[in-house]
């Protein structure tokens, strides 16, 4: 007779930050198929996700790969796992119905969840424009999930409120700008560990120019200005100084990199400390 393989049957049970990650993942990117199995298919380049999972799950199982989708997964049978995961309205064909667990909205540990479900069904995107990179923040899913989502970050990243849009029946909200999604970033990888974080996903959000103060354009350190006509030297205590005295940031932070040679008639590099 085979031998069923063995998994922590209570894993989704808990109330932790694992426990939380992966239940966000499923509802984006797994699939509950009956009263006992649950699989989850991703493409060879997260295969380091399902191995994560599986170690999460402590499941004893091998990782299948299917040649007809280019993909790896593993499939779990547990109705417990099943059960438990309900409460996380993750249920069979959720991808049109699924809803925000309302128990889990103002729950310290929502966070969690919120990461996991970006990382099976969202996505960052770096543009470099001509003196300064963009980062974008995007998500898909049900247009009420989306909503929930979106207030969640409103109330704890202050990011405002966004129109979701329906494309073909799937909804799609969309964050732009290197301060706002640099607070989204914050707040879904607080607390976060190696294991509970899509690998690829992270090395774009842990990227310098992105993490805490991010915006370095902003930062405090003094910026001096010389007139190219009459040599007069300005001097402003940061960026925001130099932009509400009607200069440009991003055109003085390109002139202190080398970027560019001037701007509206001054060059411009940082104050020696």
């Amino acid at each position: 007779m085979r031998r069923r393989a063995t998994v922590n049957d209570d894993f989704f049970s808990q109330d932790t930050a694992e426990s939380f990650y992966w239940a966000g993942f499923l509802a984006a990117d797994g699939c509950v198929l009956n009263t006992k199995r649950t699989s989850v298919w991703l493409s060879k380049k997260d295969l380091n996700q399902i191995q994560k999972l599986k170690t999460a799950l402590n499941y004893s199982g091998k990782i299948s790969y299917s040649a007809r989708r280019k993909a790896y997964g593993i499939t779990v049978t547990s109705e417990k796992i099943v059960e438990a995961l309900k409460r996380f309205n993750v249920v069979p064909r959720k991808s049109l119905i699924l809803t925000f667990p309302e128990w889990l909205k103002e729950h310290q540990l929502v966070n969690h969840f919120l990461r996991g479900y970006f990382d099976g069904d969202g996505s960052f995107s770096v543009k470099s424009g001509k003196y300064v990179k963009t980062i974008k923040f995007a998500l898909r899913g049900t247009v009420e999930f989306l909503n929930s989502f979106q207030n969640i970050l409103n109330t704890n990243c202050k990011t405002g409120n966004k129109k979701v849009y329906l494309y073909d029946s799937i909804g799609s909200l969309e964050y732009s700008g290197r301060k706002k999604v640099a607070k989204i970033i914050n707040f879904l990888y607080k607390n976060s560990v190696e294991a509970t974080r899509l690998t690829r996903k992270y090395i774009i959000a842990s990227n310098e120019d992105f993490k805490t103060n991010l915006d370095k354009v902003f930062t405090r350190k003094e910026i001096i200005g010389t007139n190219l006509s009459t040599g007069e030297i300005i001097t402003f205590g940061s960026m925001a100084e130099a932009q509400a005295s009607g200069f440009r940031y991003q055109n003085i932070s390109a002139c202190c990199r080398g970027i560019v040679k001037y701007h509206k008639g001054y060059t411009w590099k940082y104050k020696e400390v």
